[in-house]
């Protein structure tokens, strides 16, 4: 059964101190640009602890290499945001509507970066975005993105 469609701004309210961090990393890389969702991806990239970034570096994924690829060169700017702005692009409230999805197939309080990753994941590839296509380079697709994650929520982790 899908669940019931959701507002993008419901990430909001839902949000880990996870993903809110992955968030702030994401517009360091866009400054006064529109965030897409490959920008979200770096942004989960920039955390390298995060589960979600454990599971994309278990794909041969590593930040610097992902950002040149997907952004090209990178100023760093110096900006607070607040995910309620405008500064996300279409895309990339689709990319939370997704992620929010997710959180309630597995009716779970909060949205966190693992869920975030699978609403990238799956609006890449509904749109066959550049960063579907280095995405299946990697091999990493929903299903074995989602195997990995519960591979690694199964595993104990040391705390951050």
């Amino acid at each position: 059964m899908c669940p019931e469609p959701t507002h993008w701004h419901d990430t909001v309210t839902r949000q880990t101190a996870s993903l809110r961090d992955a968030l702030e990393k994401t517009q360091q890389l866009t400054g006064d640009q529109l965030a897409e969702p490959e920008h979200l991806f770096c942004g989960i990239l920039a955390q390298k602890t995060s589960l979600a970034a454990v599971a994309v570096q278990s794909f041969g994924f590593e930040y610097e290499s992902a950002v040149d690829q997907l952004l090209g060169p990178v100023s760093s700017r110096e900006s607070r945001f607040d995910i309620r702005s405008k500064g996300w692009s279409e895309r990339s409230q689709l990319v939370f509507s997704l992620a929010t999805r997710e959180t309630l197939r597995e009716r779970l309080p909060k949205v966190d970066t693992e869920h975030l990753l699978l609403g990238i994941v799956t609006e890449s590839t509904e749109s066959n975005s550049r960063l579907s296509r280095l995405l299946l380079e990697h091999g990493a697709d929903y299903r074995s993105i989602k195997q990995t994650i519960r591979q690694l929520r199964s595993e104990p982790r040391s705390p951050n």
